[in-house]
């Protein structure tokens, strides 16, 4: 009934219910939102930090591309950016584009929880909502068992 929208979720009964999959707020916190990467190029490691995380990669329609998980926002954000996307390439040459080339923002957030678990099971909720839309190659599976 909540997923068909027949039944609205009350506030108390979503708040409880995030609570006890993402334990006490804050679980993860905003560090750069939506960060111009045409502008501004890649974050500088003062800019996204290198604590560990989750971040998420957008075209020019903000529509999400790639969303993952990182023991550090500095050098995955880095490593992802600069990966080559083998099944997209450019009209003229025919050269594999990277991330980099599709992107033109970034988000990340840092995660408070020191348990790598929790930023894999967050990356797997994230890949179930939006599978079909992006780059990530794997199906997010959950490492806690339900």
């Amino acid at each position: 009934a909540y997923l068909g929208g027949t039944k609205s979720i009350a506030w108390r009964r979503l708040e409880s219910a995030t609570r006890s999959i993402f334990g006490e707020p804050p679980a993860f916190v905003p560090v750069i939102e939506l960060y111009d990467i045409v502008k501004n190029g890649i974050p500088s490691k003062s800019e996204i930090g290198t604590t560990p995380g989750v971040y998420a990669l957008f075209d020019s329609a903000m529509r999400l591309l790639y969303f993952g998980k990182a023991s550090n926002l500095y050098t995955e954000v880095r490593q992802t950016l600069k990966r080559k996307l083998d099944h997209v390439r450019t009209l003229v040459s025919g050269k594999p584009l990277t991330f980099c080339d599709v992107s033109s923002f970034v988000s990340a957030y840092r995660v408070d929880r020191g348990d790598s678990d929790f930023r894999h099971d967050l990356e797997a909720l994230a890949l179930r909502v939006v599978r079909n839309s992006t780059f990530n190659k794997n199906f997010g599976t959950f490492k806690r068992d339900l």
